[in-house]
């Protein structure tokens, strides 16, 4: 039996980046064959089946709400704790080391906090669970300067674990390096590793639409948060609307769970808008209103300074829309196949001339918005078929 940890994607409706992931291999791995979510319990020290509202915010993560929040997993907590009230916890399907579960296959698409790693460590060590992680950065370890203090001591507890696993599979070669160079840093023993990158399909395909070039409205889809260089952003824009640039800039995504590692950007935010620049914060949002703004921008910019992979960098050119990025690491790795005008992101002056072209030369954008329309994605299906033949043994 296949299990798959779904904990990120069956608590809250939210749809940025690891849970939109885990929701679409979860979908994907149920057309190859039988596959039981689960979720950690932090009551019973154990994977649960799903109850019934995890199923529907695995599955439907809108359902319940579909209007755009600046903290979408605030209304999970409220609508759990309120079905809880109604509803068990799923009973017990998985509990590492104390029951024979040797044939059967847990796969891990998530960070995990300290307990969950304390149980994964002794499971894999037990040898009667299969054990494969997804993993996407180290960003806890390069950048400790960008991360909260708790996400760095979770992650060195997640990447001592990982050191007992059968296999781990990195979403791009960046990562999969800089786990290395943690493995060594902590004194572990590395798991054999294996490079699959994320695959692309998110709604009908786009494609190159010269005439978005007069709309001149530019998108950045990420959570607020400090690594994601919004500040950067903000002063590249307000350079060109100095300048007497017209164009409208549009954020989407979530503030961060504690609120104030987003607190610096929330108050820049008021400050321009204040000033009457035209900087939009639609909040986090459902898919349909994400694909909506997609199609209706211009192009993308995606300045954050350190990725494990790129997401929102492919559903841009999903879409047929040119991205402004930067080519450290990953980003180098996903901007490669075409479509992206890359600059240095850490630079404001470099920032603001990546964007003041894309929003000057009709050429250039017309060039990379063909780049983008014929960039080839491998699908969910194929990213499926590869990742379950290292599953299954």
């Amino acid at each position: 039996m296949l299990y798959l940890d779904t904990t990120a994607a069956a608590r809250s409706p939210t749809t940025c980046g690891i849970p939109r992931t885990v929701r679409r291999l979860h979908e994907a791995l149920q057309q190859l064959g039988p596959i039981t979510p689960v979720t950690w319990s932090h009551r019973r020290k154990a994977y649960c089946a799903l109850t019934a509202h995890e199923q529907h915010f695995l599955e439907q993560p809108f359902a319940h709400h579909d209007r755009p929040s600046a903290d979408p997993s605030a209304v999970g907590r409220r609508l759990r704790s309120s079905m809880e009230r109604l509803l068990c916890p799923g009973p017990v399907v998985l509990r590492g080391d104390e029951t024979d579960e040797r044939g059967h296959t847990l796969l891990m698409p998530d960070i995990v906090e300290a307990e969950r790693a304390t149980w994964l460590e002794k499971a894999a060590t037990a040898k009667r669970l299969r054990l494969v992680a997804l993993f996407h950065d180290a960003i806890p370890f390069l950048r400790p300067d960008l991360t909260p203090s708790f996400r760095q001591t979770d992650f060195v507890d997640y990447v001592r674990c990982l050191g007992a696993f059968d296999v781990v599979i990195t979403v791009s070669a960046e990562s999969r390096q800089s786990l290395l160079s943690a493995w060594r840093q902590f004194g572990c023993q590395p798991a054999p590793i294996e490079v699959e990158p994320w695959p692309m399909e998110f709604g009908p395909r786009g494609s190159a639409d010269v005439g978005r070039f007069a709309e001149r409205r530019v998108l950045y889809v990420s959570s607020l948060d400090a690594r994601k260089n919004h500040m950067g952003l903000f002063a590249a824009a307000e350079r060109l609307w100095s300048d007497g640039m017209s164009f409208e800039l549009t954020l989407i995504g979530r503030r961060l769970r504690v609120r104030r590692h987003s607190q610096s950007i929330l108050e820049a935010i008021a400050e321009l808008q204040q000033r009457g620049r035209p900087l939009h914060w639609l909040q986090h949002v459902s898919d349909e209103t994400l694909v909506a703004a997609y199609r209706q921008c211009s192009f993308t910019v995606y300045p954050s300074l350190i990725e494990g992979f790129g997401l929102p960098i492919q559903e841009s050119l999903w879409f047929g829309r040119p991205c402004v990025c930067g080519t450290n690491g990953a980003l180098g790795e996903v901007s490669a196949g075409g479509g992206c005008l890359t600059c240095d992101q850490t630079n404001t002056a470099s920032l603001a001339t990546a964007m003041r072209q894309l929003l000057t030369d009709p050429a250039l954008y017309e060039r990379l918005a063909g780049e983008a329309e014929r960039r080839p994605f491998r699908s969910w299906a194929e990213y499926a078929c590869a990742l379950r033949n290292r599953l299954v043994v």
